[in-house]
């Protein structure tokens, strides 16, 4: 504190009080028992100081630049702000740079912190860590000791249109009449990654960037790969079998694809299997339940077509009686049960006009055997 001369003293058992004269301003100093100078006022410039016991000033209040520093001289700076029932709900603690909030019972509950790389805690009421900021390593922290952490953020309406959920582990974004959209860049800020809510679909690539999803199984394994480099999906790999379902609007599976038989099967809505392909034999399967085997070619009924009009058929047509037409395979496709019957049925056919001329040619041949025995006798 600085020194004054002492024009006007007064002394008491407790201390003195000066008013005195330090240039052309005016003073008021107190001091303790010992003569020791304790408190200054001083006219120049406005400032007020407030010795330490031990020595140097504690307090130093400046009216010219509007300021008040506490502490200096060897002493750390505190300032306390209690509550009707005197109890510190505020303290400035220049010592630990940091201002803790406490409740009525004193009890932290939110401390801010310059130092350290600058951290900023909040505690519940039972002491523990909910919220956690430290600018030295850029991080927030919600959540842990006894709380899930949640972060929302709110447009201006007040609707939570981002919410980030540490119990479920989620982020939502959207809702209040907003779109939800989560964009991921590059170093050059371009958008390599887009998920939009609004339109329910997932980009990834462009810009110079070829888009990938990988999904992995709980060892980190890639077992699911969509490129966009080459246009493919890749299922399996790293000890898991990759399989395609696709099933109907009730649930049911209609077309399965199955690597490790190496098969590709289609149900019907009864899940009976209708084709069935498979690569271990280079078999495919074909079942159809509303076809039936031509058996009845063979009934002694049957309206077999002579041969004659077969050939007549067959001159104008240009094709089996039938059979559809390489014109009407191409124009309507084909069904491949009905086909393979009306095939068989045809085979059958066939059959049946090699065992009728087989027999005409052996009844020919007896009556000629029975002819030439005539001649001879």
């Amino acid at each position: 504190m600085p020194d004054f001369n002492e024009p006007v003293r007064i002394s008491g058992q407790g201390g003195q009080l000066a008013i005195a004269l330090d240039g052309n301003a005016r003073s008021i100093g107190m001091t303790n028992q010992a003569g020791r100078p304790m408190v200054r006022l001083d006219g120049n410039g406005g400032a007020l100081f407030l010795e330490a016991a031990s020595g140097g000033t504690g307090v130093t209040m400046l009216g010219i630049d509007a300021s008040l520093r506490i502490g200096t001289g060897g002493h750390s700076g505190s300032i306390g702000v209690a509550d009707g029932n005197g109890k510190s709900t505020i303290v400035l603690d220049g010592a630990k740079n940091s201002v803790v909030l406490r409740n009525g019972q004193e009890a932290e509950e939110a401390r801010l912190m310059a130092g350290a790389g600058g951290l900023l805690q909040l505690r519940s009421t039972k002491g523990r860590v909910n919220v956690e900021s430290l600018g030295e390593q850029a991080r927030l922290s919600l959540g842990g000791g006894e709380r899930d952490g949640r972060l929302y953020l709110k447009n201006a309406a007040g609707d939570t249109t981002v919410q980030i959920d540490g119990k479920l582990g989620d982020v939502t974004a959207g809702g209040g009449g907003t779109g939800g959209l989560l964009a991921l860049k590059n170093a050059a800020g371009a958008t390599t990654v887009q998920i939009d809510g609004q339109l329910g679909d997932l980009a990834a690539g462009g810009e110079g960037t070829d888009g990938a999803l990988a999904l992995k199984n709980a060892a980190g394994q890639e077992t699911v790969r969509l490129d966009g480099a080459v246009a493919s999906l890749g299922l399996g790999g790293n000890g898991i079998n990759g399989d395609v379902v696709i099933r109907d609007g009730a649930g049911r599976t209609r077309v399965a694809i199955d690597a490790q038989n190496g098969s590709l099967t289609l149900q019907s809505a009864t899940g009976a299997q209708v084709f069935r392909l498979n690569s271990n034999d280079g078999r495919f399967h074909l079942r159809n339940w509303t076809i039936e085997a031509p058996d009845y070619v063979f009934a002694p009924d049957y309206p077999l077509r002579p041969l004659g009009d077969l050939a007549e058929y067959v001159d104008a047509n240009r094709h089996l009686p039938d059979v559809p037409s390489a014109a009407e395979i191409a124009r309507d496709g084909v069904e491949m049960g009905a086909l393979a019957m009306t095939l068989l049925r045809k085979v059958e056919e066939l059959t049946l006009y090699v065992l009728r001329q087989d027999a005409e040619m052996t009844s020919i041949r007896t009556r000629l055997a029975a002819l030439e025995h005539v001649q001879d006798a």
